[in-house]
């Protein structure tokens, strides 16, 4: 794991001074910490979309693009990976987009865009995908 971060660390010329204290942050915020010895390819599922959400927070976006990063992840990681993006949205103030067919997730987002074959069906707030748009997907 400490080699995908650094490798991520040396694309964005993250400062060798900065990953310490950057690294020790976003294990702690992704459970990962303890996991440290660990190569990436013996994690779950889960634990890798954490890993590459902690690798991709390395730079410290202002923007974070994410393309269904719950698909194939058990539930309770799923529940932890948003967790931390509910996190980042209010501590960091980062801005996040997710794609996702969940209806459950798209109700914690505070806006809500309902696409098909690459059209917008509709859009609304937190609770509109359920109320209206989700049949728009069925």
């Amino acid at each position: 794991m400490q080699e995908n971060m650094n490798l991520y660390a040396d694309l964005h010329g993250i400062p060798a001074a900065v990953r310490a204290d950057r690294f020790c942050h976003l294990l702690q915020m992704t459970g990962l910490a303890e996991f440290t010895g660990r190569l990436a390819g013996n994690l779950s599922g889960g634990m890798k979309q954490k890993l590459g959400l902690a690798c991709t927070l390395v730079r410290s976006p202002k923007l974070l693009l994410l393309d269904e990063p719950t698909v194939g992840v058990d539930p309770l990681s799923r529940r932890d990976l948003w967790t931390i993006l509910e996190q980042l949205v209010q501590q960091e103030h980062l801005s996040v987009l997710v794609s996702t067919a969940y209806m459950d997730e798209a109700e914690r987002c505070q806006q809500v865009y309902v696409m098909n074959h690459g059209r917008f069906l509709a859009a609304g707030t937190a609770g509109f995908a359920a109320r209206d748009g989700g049949r728009a997907l069925l």
